[in-house]
C-alpha cells in the first residue's frame, strides 16, 4: 500500500468517526510523531503541535528541516514520523482500538 492510499484511508476513517474519537486519534497520532522525531539539540520533537475543531486535528511543525526529517535524513528515523505513526494508526483503527459510529 502506498502512502498516499494510507493517507487517503485515514482520512476516510476519520470522517466517519464521532468528534470524541477524532479528538483521541489526533491526541494519539501526535504523541506518535513526536515520539519518533530525531533529537539533536530537540527544535523539531518541542516544534509540533495540533490545533483540533470538532470535525478535525490539524498537526504541525514549522522547524525549517522538519521535511528533510521526515524524507529520512536522520538515521534516528529513518523511515519518517508522520508516515510511520499515520501507518500505526490505521492499524489501531482497524484493529478495533477506536470506537467507531
Amino acid at each position: 500500500m502506498s502512502f498516499s492510499s494510507d493517507l487517503k484511508m485515514f482520512n476516510q476513517k476519520l470522517t466517519e468517526m464521532a468528534p470524541r474519537t477524532v479528538l483521541e486519534i489526533g491526541e494519539d497520532l501526535l504523541v506518535n510523531i513526536k515520539e519518533l522525531t530525531p533529537v539533536d539539540k530537540g527544535r523539531a520533537k518541542a516544534g509540533w503541535d495540533k490545533v483540533t475543531t470538532n470535525e478535525y486535528s490539524t498537526i504541525f511543525n514549522d522547524v525549517e528541516y522538519i521535511v528533510f526529517l521526515e524524507e529520512g535524513s536522520s538515521t534516528q528515523a529513518p523511515n519518517g514520523m508522520v508516515k510511520v505513526s499515520i501507518r500505526k494508526m490505521i492499524i489501531d483503527i482497524n484493529r478495533g482500538k477506536y470506537n467507531l459510529r
